[in-house]
């Protein structure tokens, strides 16, 4: 593997580290003054020479900063007056996680505050004698683990771990080689064999945000099964993820890529494809440890809501909701443009899809289903100019292992070109009977312009649920 230094920045970025009048006003009262007033021009000059420093080497944090982390984000320096010994405000500013570094200037140099906590998003300490406090904000870097951390399939393999980072996955056009690039800190990993590679945390540690950008591989063995979210299988307890984004530009990626693995609650998911090739995806897995029969907001492992954009995407399995296990997803909505799907699944492979909303342009498909295992709650579709080889209303009724239901389905088939095969579809491994209609088929509407080949019986059976215009 191959490492870099942290991003050295020359000189002073103006819009991140220098400080403006007037100072905050709104933080928790305490027995804290602050002031940008420094008892001597002594103490003024070396508050100036820290913050020039900073994003260099030379400043006075860097040599207290936590192993494989980096400088983040400086939050300012304030003149703090207040009670000693006793646990008080430090700063009028907020900061927004709770690593951060205090920092004090004591004799002539700047000494770290040892017993330092966030509350309430606010930084508190205890110091026997007060002056010039500055607060630093410090994030975990990106790092090779090799523990499977129970992951199924990764024995063997190196997981890189991105911790939250915005990260950039590419082949560099001069070497070659394939790196994953910290585009916060400037660390850069070569991956050197087939590699896992995972936006969040492997720990627990809640993750605010994470950010892949895959772009112009040429290849899918070094970047291999991509986790957008975290991964968390202990026993007990859950992760938690505010939002995933994954984005990937005219590259092949191979096994899966999934959003969180595990006990992992995430808020958002956002998956962007565009000239891509998959073996299967979803927007999150859960695992044997996780096995709630019908998983909900109060399981271990959930999505509220996914969002995918799939542009010229050749991909054998598309799970609209979850891809693996016992694991719900609340909302998922799609729009999919051009490409090819072996399966197009309006829910997940397995477990609870609540609602799922879809629209579907100029993709050939060969098999559309709604479910497959598990329940999808509602399910909408809009076809335009697509092609069709078995349009099922419901499960796929060639594959005895569908065993899911559906509550409610809506399908609309647009004007533009395109051939449409429908097919009658399965509820709970069986045929759809006339009840099995009336319950779940909201209405199935069809453009005249459009090619669409449906036999008697199943036009028969759907009766006024379907409706050609």
């Amino acid at each position: 593997m191959c490492y870099t230094l942290p991003k050295i920045w020359n000189g002073r970025v103006q819009k991140f580290w220098d400080k403006t009048l007037p100072m905050p006003s709104s933080y928790p009262i305490t027995e804290s003054k602050f002031s940008l007033s420094y008892e001597s021009e002594e103490i003024r000059q070396a508050v100036i020479e820290m913050e020039d420093s900073i994003g260099s080497e030379d400043c006075p944090v860097v040599a207290v900063l936590p192993e494989d982390t980096y400088l983040a984000g400086y939050v300012g320096t304030y003149d703090v007056s207040g009670p000693v010994d006793e646990m008080t405000l430090l700063s009028p500013e907020p900061v927004s996680s709770s690593n951060v570094i205090a920092m004090h200037y004591f004799n002539d140099e700047w000494v770290q505050v040892e017993d330092v906590e966030v509350r309430d998003g606010f930084v508190y300490g205890t110091l026997e004698s007060f002056s010039p406090i500055a607060i630093f904000e410090y994030a975990k870097d990106i790092h090779v683990d090799t523990n499977d951390h129970g992951i199924a399939g990764a024995a063997g393999k190196d997981l890189i771990v991105c911790e939250g980072n915005h990260v950039k996955v590419y082949r560099d056009t001069e070497d070659g080689k394939t790196y994953v690039l910290n585009l916060s800190s400037g660390t850069k990993i070569e991956l050197t064999k087939a590699s896992y590679i995972i936006g969040g945390s492997v720990d627990g540690s809640y993750i605010a945000k994470t950010s892949i950008l895959v772009e112009n591989l040429v290849t899918n063995a070094l970047a291999g099964k991509f986790f957008a979210g975290s991964v968390f299988t202990e026993k007990e307890g859950f992760a938690e993820v505010g939002e995933i984004n994954f984005t990937v530009y005219n590259s092949p990626v191979t096994g899966c890529l999934t959003g969180s693995y595990g006990a992992v609650r995430t808020k958002k998911a956002n998956f962007h494809l565009e000239n891509t090739i998959l073996a299967w995806c979803g927007c999150g897995e859960g695992y044997a440890g996780v096995d709630t029969e019908n998983p909900d907001f109060s399981s271990r492992a959930w999505c509220a809501e996914a969002n995918w954009t799939l542009i010229n995407v050749k991909s054998n399995l598309t799970f609209l909701g979850q891809n693996c296990e016992y694991y719900y997803v609340d909302k998922t909505t799609a729009y999919v443009e051009g490409g090819k799907h072996a399966y197009l699944i309006m829910g997940g492979s397995n477990s609870r899809t609540n609602k799922t909303n879809a629209t579907v342009k100029g993709a050939k498909i060969g098999i559309f289903q709604t479910t497959n295992r598990g329940n999808v709650a509602d399910a909408k579709v809009k076809f335009s100019g697509c092609e069709v080889e078995h349009l099922y209303v419901g499960g796929d009724a060639s594959d005895s292992s569908v065993t899911g239901t559906t509550t409610k389905l809506l399908y609309e088939i647009d004007g533009a070109a395109g051939t449409y095969n429908f097919e009658n579809g399965t509820e709970n491994g069986a045929l759809l009977t006339k009840e099995d209609v009336k319950r779940i088929v909201d209405r199935i509407e069809v453009s005249r312009n459009a090619t669409v080949t449906m036999d008697d019986s199943l036009r028969e059976l759907l009766g006024s649920k379907f409706i050609e215009k």
